[in-house]
Order: C-alpha cells, then structure tokens, then sequence
C-alpha cells in the first residue's frame, strides 16, 4: 500500500548484473530509504522501469531524482513507464508535473531561492 511502515517499504526491486549494470524496477513509498542504507552510489542508479503509476510503485523517484542531484549524480536518472491510455496518464506526463513540483526544492538547494522566504 501507499502507507510506508518501518518494517514494509511499497514495491521497489533492484536488480544487478554481472558486469556491474543496476535496474530499479518501481520505487514505491518509502523504498529510498532502503536504497539509501546499501550506499549504492548515486551514479550507479539512474535506470528506472515503473510498472504502473501508483505512489507504491512510484511514490520515491522525487527522493530518487533529488538524492541523485544532492550526490552529484553525473548520469541522468532515465526512467521508463506505461504510456496510458491518454497524455496526462502516462510516464512522461507524470515525470514533468514531478519535475515541476521539485522546482522550489532543487532551487533552493542551489541557491536559486532563499529557502527562508
């Protein structure tokens, strides 16, 4: 469910390969913090595959995409998702509303925006 619980974090698998290759496949609610405690570096993680758009199967690519950036992720963080069934249902609609609404958070950590006002 979309509801984290300490011992529960929502779908999140990370798969790697033999030559060092690392796929997340959802990063549901609370899963970054997992993924933050196996210090996986940054960079190694920017290959996202979402199976649908509920926040339990996607609900952390905002920590995902602004841990990355606070890191110095040098790679973009690629994400693949379903298409939907029309513009404002699919991954790519989705992906730049949340780039959107993290324009205060990745300014402020910037410098942009004074994060007092």
């Amino acid at each position: 469910m979309p509801t984290a619980r300490p011992k529960q974090a929502a779908s999140c698998w990370l798969l790697e390969l033999g030559n060092g290759d690392k796929f997340i496949f959802d990063v549901g609610t609370g899963s970054s913090e997992r993924i933050a405690a196996m210090q996986i570096p940054y960079n190694y993680l920017d290959k996202v595959f979402l199976s649908h758009l509920h926040t339990d199967h996607f609900g952390d690519l905002d920590a995902l995409f602004v841990g990355g950036a606070l890191a110095g992720r040098q790679k973009p963080l690629r994400v693949w998702g379903p298409s939907g069934d029309t513009p404002e249902r699919g991954t790519k609609y989705a992906l730049e509303h949340l780039r959107k609404a993290l324009t205060w958070d990745l300014d402020g950590r910037a410098g942009i925006t004074d994060p007092r006002v």
